[in-house]
């Protein structure tokens, strides 16, 4: 992905800049490239606002793009970071690098009306879609017929 900051929003730039510093930080494992240590203190090294952090946190760890720039169809990959063991009050959280953040995230987040649509979500969403379709159809079925008749 080709960082450009000069025409992403400000979220997205700053997500850029998480996930090249966890990229940079992480080291490769059995499990794959593994970051070790807290959001919050990368939070608080590259200066991000607290305020900041949701649509950050989201792109990162909640964005699952099904579909490319053209409209073709993705094998479902996965998060950009998977948290593979949680920390606590002294030990750090364990993150896998996934896949690479990309402007594909952007759009699945910019186009979500409510919130970041989820793999779970955008099935539900479909299904809907499916459902409500099934019922124009069936009835413009029967308008049909009456008119036939």
């Amino acid at each position: 992905m080709p960082y450009d900051s000069d025409r992403w929003p400000l979220y997205f730039a700053q997500a850029a800049d998480v996930y090249l510093y966890i990229e940079e930080k992480a080291v490769k494992t059995e499990e794959g490239l593994v970051f070790t240590g807290t959001m919050e203190s990368v939070r608080t090294h590259l200066k991000i606002s607290r305020g900041s952090w949701g649509p950050i946190k989201a792109l990162l760890q909640d964005t699952i793009p099904t579909i490319d720039e053209d409209g073709h169809s993705l094998p479902v990959v996965g998060t950009v970071l998977v948290r593979l063991r949680r920390g606590g009050n002294t030990s750090p959280s364990e993150w896998l690098v996934n896949r690479p953040l990309s402007e594909l995230d952007l759009a699945v987040y910019r186009n979500s009306s409510e919130g970041l649509t989820t793999a779970a979500r955008h099935a539900k969403v479909v299904s809907d879609y499916e459902r409500r379709i099934e019922q124009l159809e069936s009835r413009i079925r029967e308008l049909e017929a009456r008119l036939e008749g």
